[in-house]
């Protein structure tokens, strides 16, 4: 993972004061896709539209 601390802290304080480990880790999870999937773009690692186009249908099924 490669969330930032201050980012976690943030997170936590937005965070309901009864949440469970479950969805504190299914939160962060998520936030380190999100950041991982901005870098990909930024980084143009990425998949063309024409190549998507061509497996979605794949991946939909």
């Amino acid at each position: 993972m490669t969330i930032k601390r201050q980012k976690l802290i943030e997170t936590f304080q937005t965070l309901p004061e009864d949440v469970s480990l479950d969805e504190i880790l299914d939160h962060i999870m998520l936030l380190d896709k999100i950041e991982e999937g901005l870098k990909q773009s930024e980084s143009r690692n990425v998949i063309p539209d024409e190549e998507l186009e061509k497996h979605l249908p794949k991946w939909f099924v």
